[in-house]
């Protein structure tokens, strides 16, 4: 499955939307990964905004909570400042933020998921193990969306290209493609993505 365009069409993507839980290997006050971190904190305050705008008695059972689970790292692995560490951190009115210090994060998170119930996870990118092939493959019960963040664009597909057409192989044999929903920000990336995958 394919949702493309998010900015246009956050309303029908949180209809009846009670909880989403939001897996970027990175989150603030974490910035050396730079835009990724960014679009995270940007989705949540949106609908966050938008929630408010509306008012929670107008929005009915759409009202949102979203939860970040992220490493309690920065991209070169210093340690985040200034947060709380393995416990629900208040980030804004509606998001809370798990910083994780665990170096294996799939039994903390499978343990979360099953308590917080969500309604979706987001997952933030594609080649990453531990935050997103293992929730991808090991996280069930939960419908998945995945945001790609340029990884399929044919520049980023030619670095470390054989690795990746390998993965990528893995991908269709297993038939992951078919399990998801991907998240496009543009007509491009919506173009990319059934390249590789054969989505029509």
């Amino acid at each position: 499955m394919l949702f493309s365009n998010f900015g246009k069409n956050i309303s029908s993507f949180t209809h009846n939307l009670l909880k989403k839980i939001f897996i970027p290997p990175w989150f603030q006050p974490a910035y050396k990964a730079g835009g990724p971190i960014q679009s995270v904190a940007n989705m949540v305050s949106a609908m966050g905004n938008m929630q408010l705008a509306k008012g929670q008695e107008a929005m009915g059972n759409s009202a949102m909570e979203f939860k970040i689970f992220c490493s309690n790292k920065d991209l070169d692995g210093s340690l985040l400042k200034g947060v709380a560490f393995d416990e629900w951190v208040q980030y804004n009115k509606q998001t809370k933020v798990w910083y994780s210090s665990a170096n294996n994060i799939l039994p903390v998170l499978q343990q979360e998921i099953k308590k917080e119930k969500p309604d979706h996870l987001f997952i933030t990118g594609i080649y990453d193990w531990q935050f997103n092939a293992k929730p991808l493959l090991f996280c069930r019960g939960v419908k998945k969306i995945i945001s790609v963040r340029g990884m399929l664009h044919p520049g980023a597909l030619s670095q470390k290209g054989f690795k990746k057409k390998i993965y990528l192989g893995l991908w269709k044999i297993l038939g992951l493609q078919n399990q998801i929903v991907f998240h496009a920000t543009d007509e491009a990336e919506k173009k990319y993505i059934q390249q590789v995958f054969g989505i029509r």
